[in-house]
């Protein structure tokens, strides 16, 4: 089954707030050094120190840019809008992206949805907490994300083919070659519906825009930005975008 988060917190509490808020108990818990970094790529919000570390230690190893990316989607999997499920799964995944795959940089092939792409990211480009660094840090990536498209359409939308483009950042065919797990979000333009689906790993979703999530063929739900869903090995599932593109960033343990 799938679970979606019910966004629980006290009133008022914005999925945006959580992930500033769990940014910043992170970072006042982490014992600082003399001289180590204290933001995050182009950022205004400090950086937990052991992150910053990781991100030494890896210099020369990982790319700044996919370091940006995986550091800040950390923190927006941790949020407690998410199930306790999915915040576990995450621990996992990232977890495993503490050792870095081979890297391909290259130009890669671009589907009609990813035009899409900078109308989603816009609203958060300017943002100083996580949804702006994996914003900006995906921008940076863009030339060379490993981009796929689902084939299957059976119960998708008639547009769903060049509706939808899965950018995959660490993952097999990702700009982080790597074959046990898969880091990256899904871009739909308005108006699609993605076929009902199911596989064998577990994963979880977090939104970046607005979306509707759906389980085991029920009704559609609206769980909001910064909310997710976790959804269980061979879990079906389907989402869909409104009158807005949408993206989502998933993570999954093959």
């Amino acid at each position: 089954m799938i679970f979606l988060s019910n966004g629980d917190g006290p009133a008022g509490y914005t999925a945006r707030e959580a992930a500033r808020t769990n940014y910043a108990n992170i970072n006042a818990r982490a014992p600082r050094s003399a001289g180590s970094p204290a933001t995050l790529g182009r950022r205004a919000c400090t950086v937990p120190q052991r992150l910053v570390m990781a991100m030494d230690i890896r210099s020369h190893s990982r790319p700044r840019e996919i370091q940006d990316f995986i550091d800040a989607a950390r923190v927006l999997f941790a949020a407690e809008t998410l199930s306790k499920e999915a915040r576990t799964l995450a621990i996992q995944v990232f977890a495993l992206l503490e050792r870095p795959g081979a890297f391909r940089y290259e130009t890669r092939e671009r589907f009609p949805a990813c035009d899409w792409l900078d109308q989603a990211l816009e609203p958060h480009l300017s943002a100083s907490d996580p949804f702006g660094q994996v914003a900006r840090s995906i921008k940076a990536l863009e030339p060379y994300i490993g981009w796929s498209r689902r084939m299957t359409v059976a119960n998708a939308s008639e547009n769903f083919l060049e509706g939808h483009a899965n950018g995959t950042i660490c993952g097999p065919g990702g700009t982080e070659e790597r074959s046990d797990l898969q880091l990256g979000f899904t871009i739909m333009k308005p108006d699609v519906r993605y076929p009902d689906h199911g596989h064998p790993p577990e994963e979880a979703y977090v939104l970046m825009t607005a979306g509707q999530f759906r389980k085991d063929r029920g009704p559609w739900l609206s769980p909001g930005i910064g909310c997710g869903i976790h959804n269980i090995p061979g879990a079906i599932h389907a989402v869909r975008s409104d009158d807005n593109p949408f993206l989502a960033l998933w993570c999954l343990k093959v």
